[in-house]
């Protein structure tokens, strides 16, 4: 709870690794899973002495890389146990059908795998940018097709009925949006949760997600609006 009072504060890097190390000490104590322990021993070693030169911090986003794959395969976990009986319950109850559809996702917002990602989510364009690698983060793998939509956010067009395969382009992406019918693939320069509900979405639907952290990149894209790219 003091972390996510705080996480709208300043923080600076070094700040962000030592929070990491916390919140990535108590999910030791709450799973059992072998690969949890094998990161927090790794980036213990690294916070000791975070320099965010180039080889420490390409180590640093090794490490980041490898929690969110495990993440995302903890998420889709819960997916897969809850969300059939959360659907089968809500029915009978008569829930209201947003609450149902969100049930899974909310359960997984009051862990700390929530908290977990938002860091790892503070710290990877640090990483990124110090460790001098690519322009892409893949939050949800896959492949995409069609007409380039162009929209400032995503949320305007979440109600779209779209009547083509469409690649949309969003300069934000708030994590809280519904993905249209037809679309293949969400291309952003924002910073997307791997445990929004978007990105949850996309990877159930098998939509690629992925955000651009190179403005030039970013702007030759939205001069292909209109067309029909790959």
């Amino acid at each position: 709870v003091v972390i996510e009072r705080n996480l709208q504060a300043n923080l600076v890097d070094h700040d962000l690794v030592a929070l990491t190390t916390i919140v990535l000490t108590n999910l030791t104590l709450t799973t059992q899973d072998q690969e949890t322990g094998y990161c927090l021993s790794h980036w213990q070693g690294l916070a000791q002495s975070p320099t965010f030169k180039k080889k420490w911090s390409l180590e640093a986003k090794a490490v980041s890389d490898r929690l969110m794959r495990l993440l995302g395969a903890m998420i889709d976990q819960y997916e897969q146990r809850l969300q059939p009986k959360a659907e089968l319950l809500g029915e009978a109850f008569q829930a209201e059908p947003w609450s149902v559809s969100l049930f899974t996702e909310e359960v997984v917002r009051g862990t700390l795998f929530f908290l977990l990602s938002t860091l790892l989510g503070r710290i990877d364009p640090i990483l990124r940018k110090s460790a001098h690698l690519g322009n892409w983060q893949v939050i949800s793998p896959g492949q995409g097709a069609g007409e380039l939509m162009v929209v400032k956010e995503l949320g305007y067009v979440q109600e779209n009925r779209l009547s083509r395969a469409t690649v949309i382009l969003a300069e934000k992406v708030s994590g809280e949006e519904e993905i249209p019918r037809k679309v293949t693939a969400i291309l952003t320069a924002d910073t997307t949760d791997i445990v929004s509900h978007v990105a949850i979405r996309a990877r159930n639907s098998r939509v690629l997600l992925a955000t651009c952290y190179e403005s030039k990149i970013v702007e030759e894209l939205k001069n292909l609006k209109g067309r029909s790219i790959s």
